[in-house]
Parts: C-alpha cells; sequence; structure tokens
C-alpha cells in the first residue's frame, strides 16, 4: 500500500458493504459522502455499512460528510432552457421566479446588482457559458455572451474574484451537519470556504451540538486563495477541490493555484488533499489515460499528502480498479521522494515538538527503522511525524476510537485503538511491539523508534521522548 492516503467518496455504486470491503482491502483510508446529492436514507446505510465493515476488518476508516455549501442558480427557464448564442445580449435580474428565455432570467443572488461591475465576467452552468458584464442599472445586469450554449433552468452562477454575500453554511448544510453528528461522522468538509470565519461558523455549529469535529476546508475560489493562510490556521486539513477553482480561474493558472494551496498547508503542518477529476475517465471506462495517471503522480511529487476518488468510486463502473491503480501509481510515484523538503520552522509556535518529530524521523531513515511507533491522545502526534515524511510506516496507538480514525488521512500512518491506556511510556513500548508482532506487522529483532511528541496537552510521562531500540 501506498504512503499517500486515498479518499473514495460512496454512492449508489459502492453503498454495498461487500463492495466497501473491496475498498479497503485495494487501499481505501477515508470515505466521503456528497451530500450534494442522495438522501438522508442513503446517508444512513452507507455510514451504517461502513462501521459494519471497519469492525469487522478491525480497521479505523474515517467517514466525512461533504457539505453542499453555498450556490447561486439561476431561475426558472421558459421551456427549461434556451440556447444564449455567442454575441447575444441578456439582462440577469434579482428576481429568480422571472420566467427566463435567452433575453432576460433571473438569479437567487439578491445582491447581483451591486456586487458587480463592467467587464467583470459571469459564469453559467459551471463555466460552459461565459458572460461579460457590460452596464448594470436597476432593471439588471446587461451582459455580452462570450461563449454560448444552452442554458438550463437552476443551473450554477459563479461571479470570479467576488466575495459572495451568502452565509457559508446554508439551511440545508445546518441541518446536514446536525444529522451528521447524530449519526458519528468523523468530521465535514466545507464547501467554498472563502475566509477564516467560515471554518470558524461551521466549528461553533458543531460546539452548539456537543464537540467539534475536523474541518477539512475546500479551496475552491478566488476568495479562498486570497486568504489560504488564516484558513489553513483554523482548519485541520486543506482540500485543492480543482473543479470549480478551475472555473473561476483560467485553466493555465490552476497547476500554480495547486501549489499555493499545498505550501498553506505544509506552512501550518495540516494534510493536503487534491481532488477532482483523477482519474474521470474511469468512470467509464476500466482504464485511465496517461494524462490522468501523470496527474496522480504529480500530485504526490507535489506535495500531496491524499489523493481522492469522487465520481470514479460514487458512481463509476469500476471503482475497485479505480483505487487499485490510484494505489499502485502512488507506490510508483513515491520512489520519486528521495528527500521530501520538509524542514523545520524556527520561530514556530511548535518548535520543541518539531524538533523531536524530525528528529525521530530522520533517526528511522538513519537506522532504517521498520517502524515509528507513536502514542497519541488528540492525533498531534501523528500529525507532525507524518509532516516529516518518514520512509518507514507510523503506527499510531491511542485510546480514542474517534481519534484512530482521524489519523487515517495522515501520510504513512496506520493507527490502532488501545484496550488500556498505557501508565507510562515504556509501557507503552512493550504492549504496542507485543501486538504489533502479534498482527505480524514487525519482527523480532525489527529496529523502531518510539515516540511520544507533547502537543497542548499530553496524560503519558516522558513527554518529547524518542526511544530507539530492537524489538
Amino acid at each position: 500500500m501506498a504512503n499517500t492516503k486515498i479518499i473514495a467518496t460512496l454512492g449508489p455504486a459502492s453503498k454495498d458493504q461487500g463492495l466497501i470491503r473491496d475498498l479497503i482491502l485495494a487501499g481505501v483510508d477515508v470515505f466521503r459522502v456528497n451530500m450534494s446529492h442522495g438522501s438522508y436514507d442513503l446517508v444512513k446505510e452507507i455510514i451504517g455499512n461502513v462501521r459494519g465493515v471497519s469492525c469487522d476488518m478491525k480497521v479505523n476508516i474515517p467517514v466525512f460528510m461533504d457539505l453542499r455549501g453555498p450556490k447561486i442558480r439561476i431561475g426558472i427557464m421558459e421551456n427549461d432552457e434556451a440556447m444564449l448564442e455567442k454575441g447575444g445580449i441578456c439582462t440577469i435580474n434579482a428576481d429568480p421566479k422571472t420566467p427566463g428565455n435567452a433575453s432576460v432570467f433571473g438569479t437567487d443572488y439578491k445582491y447581483i446588482l451591486t456586487d458587480v461591475d463592467k467587464g467583470d465576467a459571469v459564469l453559467l452552468d459551471d463555466g460552459k457559458i461565459v458572460l461579460e458584464v457590460e452596464s448594470v442599472d436597476l432593471k439588471g445586469v446587461k451582459c455580452i455572451v462570450k461563449t454560448g450554449g444552452l442554458l438550463k433552468s437552476r443551473k450554477g452562477l459563479m461571479l470570479p474574484g467576488k466575495e459572495i454575500k451568502l452565509p457559508s453554511l446554508s439551511d440545508k448544510d445546518i441541518a446536514d451537519v446536525k444529522y451528521g453528528m447524530e449519526l458519528g461522522f468523523d468530521g465535514f468538509m466545507l464547501s467554498f470556504v472563502q475566509k477564516s470565519q467560515d471554518v470558524i461558523e461551521l466549528q461553533g455549529i458543531m460546539q452548539s451540538y456537543g464537540k467539534i469535529l475536523p474541518v477539512i476546508s475546500k479551496i475552491e475560489s478566488i476568495k479562498g486563495l486570497e486568504n489560504l493562510y488564516s484558513i489553513a490556521e483554523v482548519s485541520d486539513a486543506l482540500l485543492v477541490a480543482r473543479g470549480d477553482l478551475g472555473v473561476e480561474l483560467p485553466v493555465w493558472e490552476l497547476p500554480f493555484a495547486q501549489s499555493q494551496i499545498i505550501k498553506a498547508a505544509h506552512a501550518h503542518r495540516k494534510p493536503v488533499i487534491v481532488a477532482t477529476e483523477m482519474l474521470e475517465s474511469m468512470i467509464t471506462n476500466s482504464r485511465p489515460t496517461r494524462a490522468e495517471v501523470s496527474d496522480v503522480a504529480g500530485a504526490v511529487t507535489g506535495g500531496a499528502d491524499v489523493v481522492m476518488l469522487s465520481g470514479e468510486t460514487a458512481v463509476g463502473k469500476y471503482p475497485v480498479l479505480a483505487v487499485e491503480i490510484m494505489d499502485r501509481t502512488l507506490e510508483h510515484a513515491e520512489r520519486m521522494l528521495a528527500k521530501p523538503e520538509r524542514v523545520i520552522v524556527l520561530n514556530s509556535d511548535h518548535i520543541m515538538s518539531e524538533s523531536v518529530a524530525c528528529s525521530a524521523v530522520q533517526l528511522s531513515k538513519n537506522i532504517k527503522a521498520a517502524a515509528i511507533l507513536i502514542y497519541t491522545k488528540k492525533g498531534f502526534s501523528a500529525r507532525m511525524i507524518s509532516y516529516f515524511a518518514p520512509l518507514c510506516p507510523i503506527y499510531v496507538f491511542s485510546e480514542d476510537p474517534a481519534t484512530a480514525r482521524m489519523c487515517s488521512i495522515y501520510r504513512s500512518t496506520l493507527p490502532f485503538v488501545l484496550s488500556n491506556k498505557p501508565e507510562n511510556f515504556e509501557q507503552f513500548m512493550t504492549d504496542s511491539v507485543e501486538f504489533l508482532i502479534d498482527k505480524n506487522l514487525l519482527e523480532k529483532g525489527d529496529p523502531v523508534v518510539a515516540v511520544n511528541v507533547a502537543g497542548h496537552s499530553c496524560s503519558i510521562t516522558h513527554q518529547n521522548s524518542i526511544k530507539v531500540f530492537a524489538c
């Protein structure tokens, strides 16, 4: 299995327990449920099946709920559609009930008249149709059609570079958060994150329901790119959402944006996920294109900790094969990562922790360790060690099942739940080695590095400790 982690989206094509088991065996580390599609009954069935399979297989697989987020849409078109011809003129007003046609149609975004200026672009239907604003008055936004196409009712409308004045969480999103927490989801993916306050708002809603779960912030707008570092600071991970981001930006700028997001995540020692169209052709074909395979490999060599499959596993014909091909591609790409550029930041708020984690990883490379062993309460140790990219597996132990599942998202980790909390570091080393030998993950005489990296809280003795020994 690859050290880079794989997220697979579950849907109608992959909801059954047998297929979920096959996906885990093929290399899936994390599952995603997209709330833009599917009913609550389907969501409940999926998470129940994942938990059942995980229990049977004795693995710790987290499930994240992907919230739909705010979405601007046009209104209803007469006859449900209209052809917008290149060079034509159309007007957009702020009344979604306006019967739409090729000359005039409405939108549910009430700020459309104040948020655009002459020369701005307006994108319809995921960028398939491109308009340019010619003028704005009380009647609406008059536009020239730059790229025409067939516009259907309720299609999306995007305003590249503009801060959308909508709540980061719709009423539906808030209801989904509550339902997700009741079902026991491990965390949430937040769509269209524009600023750090969007994440803080979600955390506040979760707090009102009893606890704060991890948040993966999806960067898919120019505003999100502008506020990358403050978003990374309050998030648990960043996700390069190349779908909508590739609509807002010229496509040739997308690789640079991906690199920016990865750099921001690394700066805050947070995992970063690359997503969208990674093996898109495998929704219908049994083999990916060469370009898709190169894209997956490039994400790894570019610094991604996680890659994600969407339609390939949710609705595709070959979900397991897609995961198998992705895992093999990741393994081969990792051979090009002899010395990842992961260095200590001397002015870091966690300089002691970073120094210990970096030293432990370097030790593991020097002695060709079979594994690094970590005890963690909240996952801080696992995140720190994972950041410095060891060449051996990181076996993570925690007394908290939710923490163990969350650690599955970190590069190189394999988490386990402790049946009994260790009294001290020595007992942890003894118990964990016996456990791993029993599971045939270690052998007698294997060199290992045991690490305890103290975060904001630590309840085991020997804080910031490194032990090197043979099993």
